[in-house]
């Protein structure tokens, strides 16, 4: 995860956050190219799987799904990692999850 957290968040900079005046989608796209190999690891990883260890849900699951959130925030392409979308799309699935995102949303 450390060597996807910062494209992640710069991706994140450069479609969402930013004013449009200061986005530059260049940085987006380099973010993209230099995320394909990382996540095609994860997507390996997680193939068939529920959970990124073990046969339950687990402080990896949070830690990584959490990061990830930010890149579809961001609008990434997750196109080519279907195995990495599905576990993703279920992680931020669980009810807490939709807790904190309904908290932050009435802050």
């Amino acid at each position: 995860m450390l060597e996807m957290e910062a494209l992640l968040l710069d991706l994140l900079q450069h479609r969402a956050v930013l004013p449009e005046f200061a986005r530059d989608p260049s940085y987006a796209e380099r973010d993209e190219l230099s995320l394909k190999k990382p996540l095609g690891v994860l997507n390996d990883a997680i193939a068939g799987r529920d959970y990124l260890v073990g046969n339950s849900f687990t402080v990896a699951d949070l830690n990584v799904a959490g990061i990830l959130a930010s890149g579809k925030m961001g609008r990434l392409n997750l196109s080519g990692h279907a195995e990495m979308k599905r576990w993703l799309d279920a992680c931020l699935a669980r009810p807490a999850y939709g807790r904190v995102r309904d908290r932050a949303r009435h802050k």
